[in-house]
């Protein structure tokens, strides 16, 4: 490596994309939206899990969870989603919630129940309803604020938690008709756009950029393990 350049996993998914929308929005694990106008450009959200990263597939999961575990204590109303909770980590109801502390990633893990919450929703369950219908609501908020700031025409909705034609697509679509924006089906892989940015010096413009010689070769072997760590699982 002569340097490494940080950039985010939303200009990676941007770059990948064949359409070039005014907004692209990319909801995974977590969700970032970028607005990549002529003149200037400018993300959205991306806080991360902690403290932000509404309608992504962690807030998803989570929300779901904790509506399934305020159903089992009579906090909350029943719910469909106290079973799907229980058949998908595969501990009874009374140990979910210490199992999902104990999970080795649990980020991941708890965004991987997400697709239950939308099945539960799309077979008319009530509170998983609720949540994707909120879900649709922050990111239809995402399009306003664009539209607001840069008057963007052209939104891409891409990551493994907004599937293409199903329910929390459908409803961001619903949600968004009196906005006046062309929606354009793409798909992204941010590995393509990351691949883009490295070979582009123009790109990496307004990134940060460390230098190798910079860095100690501790520190080089430490960002090597960890990534190596995390493609073996």
């Amino acid at each position: 490596f002569e340097r490494l350049v940080i950039a985010s996993d939303t200009k990676a998914a941007a770059l990948s994309t064949k359409s070039h929308a005014d907004l692209t929005i990319a909801v995974g694990t977590g969700i970032t939206a970028l607005v990549n106008m002529p003149d200037h450009n400018f993300e959205l959200t991306g806080h991360g899990y902690l403290i932000g990263d509404e309608a992504s597939g962690f807030w998803i999961g989570r929300s779901g969870l904790n509506a399934a575990l305020r159903a089992d204590e009579g906090r909350g109303p029943d719910t469909s989603l106290l079973k799907a909770a229980i058949e998908f980590y595969q501990v009874p109801a009374k140990e979910l919630a210490d199992h999902i502390h104990q999970l080795s990633t649990p980020v991941a893990q708890v965004a991987a129940f997400a697709p239950s919450v939308v099945k539960a929703a799309q077979a008319g369950g009530a509170e998983a309803l609720f949540i994707v219908s909120q879900a649709a609501n922050e990111i239809v908020v995402l399009i306003e604020v664009a539209i607001e700031r840069a008057n963007i025409k052209t939104v891409a909705l891409v990551g493994g938690a907004i599937p293409h034609g199903e329910l929390l697509h459908h409803q961001v679509l619903a949600a968004s008709q009196s906005l006046n924006v062309d929606f354009i089906s793409d798909s992204a892989e941010p590995l393509q756009g990351a691949c883009k940015i490295a070979q582009d010096s123009k790109l990496q413009s307004d990134l940060i950029a460390i230098s190798s010689s910079s860095l100690e070769s501790e520190i080089w072997s430490k960002l090597y393990l960890l990534s190596a760590q995390e493609l073996l699982g």
